[in-house]
């Protein structure tokens, strides 16, 4: 499997899906915990037209309830937002084939995290990256114990304030983010 992901980012949809009340689709195919990824690219394409960018966005929000995960709980252990996406930047070189996190200080308490691929021309989908930046958001809200707001970069309005995701209308450009 040369393009993969993490299996357990699947895991985390299926229970972010029930945790919205929409029935999660079939599991995918994994092995030793990674599925290919276009596989996983299929699924979030499906559910895009069904419950928008929003819906996936809040995704993120249901590691509150989620059972016990060796990766999530790596993850949750961080000293602060900072350590935490330190972390998560060393997670996707081990599990992801394809995509990285670019992570670059703001000022103090503001950060732009951007969504890129190793490959040329084969960027993230929209899909991903805001399944990916709710689940940052998510993780930093949880680490530092108070809400985060999150937009798309160059963006006038907050798409995540008060610990909720507005429904919309959501900008065509997804891949580069403000928190």
């Amino acid at each position: 499997m040369n393009d993969f992901a993490s299996a357990a980012m699947l895991r985390l949809v299926a229970h972010g899906l029930r945790h919205q009340g929409h029935a999660p689709p079939p599991p995918v195919a994994a092995r030793h915990g990674l599925v290919a990824l276009d596989d996983k690219r299929a699924l979030l394409a499906g559910l895009w037209p069904s419950i928008g960018p929003a819906g996936l966005a809040r995704i993120g929000d249901a590691i509150r309830e989620l059972p016990e995960e060796p990766t999530l709980r790596a993850l949750v252990l961080a000293t602060d937002p900072w350590d935490l996406l330190a972390r998560w930047q060393r997670l996707e070189r081990f599990v992801h084939a394809r995509h990285r996190t670019r992570v670059e200080a703001l000022g103090p308490g503001r950060v732009r995290l951007q969504h890129l691929s190793l490959s040329p021309g084969q960027r993230p989908t929209a899909a991903e990256d805001v399944l990916v930046f709710g689940l940052l958001v998510a993780l930093c809200e949880r680490v530092a114990g108070r809400p985060v707001q999150a937009r798309p970069a160059g963006g006038r309005h907050w798409l995540r304030r008060d610990g909720q995701w507005r429904d919309g209308p959501w900008p065509e450009s997804l891949h580069t983010w403000e928190l």
